[in-house]
């Protein structure tokens, strides 16, 4: 796995986080985890324009 944070340079309060996931069951398994389960909704709220989508390398 591989997480980069990324900040726009026209406005530094917009942030983009990618997360690289070796397959479709990493990503499961981390999403099952009590830590996951625990801060996600944490982390929804720090967020006033949430967008989340899944990517594949090409």
């Amino acid at each position: 796995m591989e997480y980069v944070l990324y900040e726009n340079k026209e406005n530094p309060y917009i942030l983009t986080f990618v997360e690289k996931w070796r397959d479709q069951e990493a990503v499961d398994k981390h999403g099952s985890t009590d830590f996951f389960k625990e801060n996600i909704e944490k982390i929804i709220s720090y967020s006033e324009n949430l967008e989340i989508s899944l990517n594949s390398e090409v």
